[in-house]
């Protein structure tokens, strides 16, 4: 009887010991979860302060030499007196004006007439973001080919 108290009690202790080490582990991974969710979340708040502004260029049509893209704000924050300016003959909004407001996340059309090698170049996107004492700021892009 004293052999089998002895063998159960070091059963109990071979448990117990598994279930120690089991808590320990768990807490080891919680932590690191923890700390890997804490590094996730300053990730994401530094991209979103690097996204503060932005630009995209997207292909629409062609009429040789003339071609048409769509100027998009990925920025967060909306853009006044946008201007386009490069390597192009002439860059201009559809709407014949010279600047333009654009919202985060909306879009202006414009047409991009080829210089003579008709190799594209580079646009610079000059605007003003809508904040209290914001300067005029410059984005370059090369637009991608216009659609056949």
């Amino acid at each position: 009887m004293v052999v089998a108290a002895f063998v159960l009690s070091l059963c109990a202790l071979v448990v117990s010991l598994g279930s120690m080490c089991a808590a320990i582990m768990s807490v080891r991974f919680a932590r690191l979860s923890a700390n890997a969710a804490t590094r996730s979340a300053d990730l994401a708040e530094t991209l979103e302060r690097g996204r503060q502004h932005g630009w995209r260029i997207e292909p629409r049509t062609t009429d040789k030499p003339r071609r048409f893209y769509t100027l998009r704000n990925v920025g967060t924050v909306n853009a006044r007196d946008v201007m386009l300016t490069g390597d192009y003959k002439e860059l201009q909004f559809l709407d014949g004006q010279s600047s333009v407001d654009v919202a985060a996340g909306q879009a202006r059309l414009f047409s991009a007439m080829l210089p003579g090698g008709n190799q594209p170049g580079e646009i610079h996107i000059t605007w003003t973001p809508d904040l209290p004492d914001s300067e005029p700021l410059t984005w370059t892009e090369v637009p991608p080919p216009a659609r056949q």
